[in-house]
């Protein structure tokens, strides 16, 4: 699974560019946040949060992909993801990247 669509950095234009989700990570946040309790005092508590992230790869194409090549870019990026919903995180991190700022004028095929 991968998308293809043009990359931008502020060096360099990958018109072909060979975008693969390389690694998705999840862990448990403690959000603090203070509540009153039934004195009226207010006391420290903590919700855990689900956290996600993805680090992505880019390619200069899909040609170097498969040919192992070093990528030309890499970042990271935090997404939503619901444990319940049942659905396959990686495809819920590449539907999210399509969705993203970044592609927002991007033609994307899907691979």
């Amino acid at each position: 699974m991968a998308i293809e669509a043009n990359f931008e950095t502020t060096e360099d234009f990958y018109p072909d560019a060979y975008i693969k989700v390389h690694k998705v990570m999840g862990a448990m946040n403690n959000v603090e946040k203070y509540i009153d309790d039934e004195n009226g005092n207010l006391v420290l508590s903590y919700d855990k949060v689900p956290e996600h992230s993805a680090i992505v790869y880019v390619y200069p194409d899909k040609r170097a992909r498969d040919h192992v090549a070093i990528p030309c870019h890499q970042y990271m990026f935090d997404f939503d993801y619901d444990v319940n919903d049942g659905t396959n995180i990686y495809k819920t991190a590449y539907k999210q990247i399509k969705a993203s700022e970044r592609f927002k004028d991007a033609i994307i095929k899907d691979n």
